[in-house]
């Protein structure tokens, strides 16, 4: 008799312990505010981890790009965004959050990269790449990855706008 009550019991303990599923609580409007609250975490998180993955990258890719041969392109250690870089899901969320449109905006930058070491900082709106003004909207980042890899490893001249003034830098490779 003790064993099967205490059989029951532990089956009564383990099966309040299990993860409990139950529907969100309140109306309408409140889900769909904590629901934009956990996306915006969510990305958060992912944007947080890509800039992570990037610092170690970063080092380890320039370390050894003499391994790589003729399939090596220029690091400048910056990575850019605009609303069409975003998924669908998040990008309310993002534009809301991060002030993102249709212009390429600097998303981070790496310590004691090029792109550090020619004054860009994480906000920064890009203009031009040598001289030749960035398109907006959807292919506007693949057109500046295009325009720095035709640069190679020549220096190139970025012109970038921060808190309304128009500076430029150097990125070299």
């Amino acid at each position: 008799m003790k064993k099967l009550f205490a059989l029951t019991i532990a089956f009564v303990l383990t099966a309040c312990a299990g993860t409990q599923t139950v529907a969100p609580q309140g109306n309408t409007a409140e889900i769909r505010a904590e629901q934009e609250k956990q996306r915006a975490l969510a990305y958060e998180g992912f944007v947080e981890n890509q800039t992570r993955l990037y610092r170690v990258a970063f080092p380890i890719l320039t370390a050894n790009a003499t391994s790589c041969g003729n399939t090596v392109r220029p690091l400048t250690g910056l990575s850019a965004w605009n609303i069409h870089t975003v998924p669908d899901a998040y990008k309310g969320i993002v534009a809301k959050k991060y002030g993102l449109g249709e212009d390429l905006i600097v998303q981070s930058v790496l310590p004691n990269s090029p792109a550090s070491k020619a004054g860009l900082k994480k906000g920064d709106l890009l203009l031009s790449i040598n001289g030749q003004p960035l398109p907006r909207g959807q292919n506007a980042l693949k057109e500046a990855q295009a325009l720095l890899n035709k640069a190679a490893y020549r220096n190139s001249e970025i012109a970038y706008i921060r808190n309304n003034v128009t500076r430029t830098g150097i990125i070299r490779p």
